[in-house]
C-alpha cells in the first residue's frame, strides 16, 4: 500500500500516476491517517461518484462519506435543479457541522466554485429527527409550512406532506 505522511498546514504534496482503483486506495489511506474532515476535490461529478465507491470499498463502514453534488444547471438556465440534488446538497450541508469523527467530503471543482447559503441559515431551516422522537402535531405542521412544504391530501413528490 502507498504510504505518505499527511502534509502539514500550508504544505502541499503532489502524487500522480495512480491508475484505476489505485487512486481510491491511496485516498482511503490518506483519510485513515487524518482524524478530521478530508475534502477531496475532483474534476467532475462522475469522478467524485467513482472515487466515493472506491473509498467505500477500501475503507471501513464507520467512515462518514459525504458527496456534495453539482447542481447540473447553468447559471442562466430558467429552471431549478432536480429536487433530489437539492435535498442531497442540503443534507450534506446540515451534516457537516455535526461531524465529530473522521469524515470525507467529495465535490467536483464546478461545485466548489458555486456560492452556497451560510451555515446558520441551513441549520435554522433544517429538520432533524431521531427514531422514537415525539412531535407536537400542530407545531410540526406549522414548521413544515414555514419551510415551504406543501400540505396535500396524498404525498407524491418531495416537498409535500399529508
Amino acid at each position: 500500500m502507498i504510504q505518505r505522511p499527511i502534509p502539514a498546514p500550508g504544505e502541499t504534496h503532489k502524487t500522480g500516476q495512480l491508475y484505476g482503483a489505485a487512486r481510491g486506495l491511496f485516498v482511503a489511506g490518506q483519510i485513515r491517517q487524518f482524524k478530521g474532515l478530508s475534502v477531496i476535490i475532483t474534476h467532475d461529478m462522475a469522478e467524485a461518484e467513482q472515487l466515493q465507491q472506491e473509498i467505500r470499498f477500501y475503507h471501513d463502514d464507520r467512515l462518514t462519506l459525504l458527496n456534495f453534488p453539482d447542481l447540473e444547471t447553468l447559471p442562466y438556465d430558467n429552471f431549478s435543479p432536480h429536487q433530489d440534488i437539492i435535498s442531497q446538497r442540503l443534507r450534506c450541508l446540515a451534516t457537516l457541522p455535526t461531524l465529530k469523527s473522521r469524515a470525507a467530503l467529495l465535490l467536483p471543482m464546478s461545485t466548489l466554485m458555486q456560492k452556497i447559503s451560510p451555515a446558520d441559515y441551513i441549520l435554522s431551516h433544517s429538520l432533524t429527527f431521531k427514531t422514537g422522537q415525539q412531535q407536537n402535531f400542530s407545531e410540526f405542521t406549522q414548521r413544515l409550512t414555514e419551510l415551504a412544504y406543501q400540505h396535500v391530501s396524498q404525498v407524491e413528490q418531495p416537498g409535500e406532506f399529508a
